[in-house]
């Protein structure tokens, strides 16, 4: 009997996960939830993902944003879909499978959470819901031992290990390992900032930068650092405290060799060497290259203004 071939595909919120055959991509498909279905690229190299193709919504592994409306499966050769769809003209392998797509048009939801009664339309996708209520974490990266609540999200860690960047954006360039942050990235492009604060109605680009936010307002420091028991609202501020304690500089001036221990301070000192002083004095016009300068001649140039009234 001859042996079927068929292109390899890729999903592209797993990654790095291939499928040979269609059946064994649609049965991929069914792991995913109901609100996550996942876009296949044929390409074997997988070129870099870019901007035009997940800019308007993007396929999240933790449900944030997605983009359900495009399924596509590829390949040169088929094998026999008897079971047809009569809504939208789907076809299936299986009467099983059929079944469940079904489900999309019927909103049935027969598998419910015992937990907190939140209902999935196949049980794969309950098992994968059921890991928030038991922390499960079955999949392992091999090279730290870290591990995760499911395969999508094991393989985006391990862009960590691989420095792979796959997601890139088409106005500047920039690459990025995950499609939420290339998305996010966009947004700075396009100045479009969908998600508001109900408290103070600031806006931001991404949810996560809300929920950051969100601290601001309930005083919230879930971060606390191993050495001195401070803590803080966000992760980028306790890896910036720990240095201080570390010595770790890992901004480096590639003039004088100066070292720093965030980006934002060494672009600073960089003001010094291109004499670029973007910090003006309302006062007395003088010049400055950072904020926190021109906040300590304020201070002095205030009280110099108020002795020469007060004469």
């Amino acid at each position: 009997m001859k042996k079927k071939i068929y292109d390899t595909v890729y999903c592209i919120l797993n990654g790095n996960l291939g499928f040979l055959g269609p059946c064994s991509r649609q049965s991929h498909q069914n792991k995913h939830d109901d609100d996550q279905t996942c876009s296949l690229s044929d390409d074997d190299n997988r070129p870099p993902q870019t901007s035009d193709s997940i800019a308007q919504s993007v396929h999240s592994s933790d449900g944030e944003e997605v983009d359900s409306s495009n399924h596509v499966e590829t390949g040169k050769h088929h094998e026999e879909r008897p079971a047809i769809c009569d809504i939208c003209g789907r076809k299936f392998i299986k009467s099983g499978h059929l079944s469940e797509h079904m489900r999309l048009h019927t909103g049935e939801r027969p598998y419910s959470c015992s937990v907190c009664d939140r209902e999935f339309r196949t049980s794969s996708q309950l098992r994968n819901h059921m890991r928030v209520h038991t922390d499960e974490r079955p999949f392992h990266c091999e090279r730290c031992g870290k591990a995760f609540k499911r395969p999508s999200h094991l393989s985006e860690h391990l862009r960590v290990h691989t420095n792979e960047r796959p997601f890139r954006c088409e106005v500047c360039g920039k690459m990025f390992k995950h499609s939420t942050q290339l998305a996010c990235h966009v947004r700075a492009h396009t100045g479009e900032r969908p998600y508001c604060c109900n408290l103070c109605s600031s806006k931001f680009r991404s949810l996560h930068h809300l929920k950051e936010h969100l601290r601001v307002h309930t005083d919230e420091r879930p971060f606390s650092c191993t050495l001195c028991d401070k803590k803080f609202p966000k992760t980028y501020s306790l890896t910036v405290h720990m240095r201080f304690h570390t010595g770790e500089r890992p901004f480096s001036c590639s003039v004088c060799g100066a070292g720093f221990v965030q980006s934002s301070d060494l672009a600073k000192h960089m003001q010094v060497h291109t004499g670029d002083l973007a910090f003006e004095c309302a006062d007395c016009g003088k010049k400055f290259a950072s904020m926190r300068s021109l906040r300590n001649h304020m201070i002095k140039c205030d009280t110099q203004t108020r002795n020469m009234y007060t004469i």
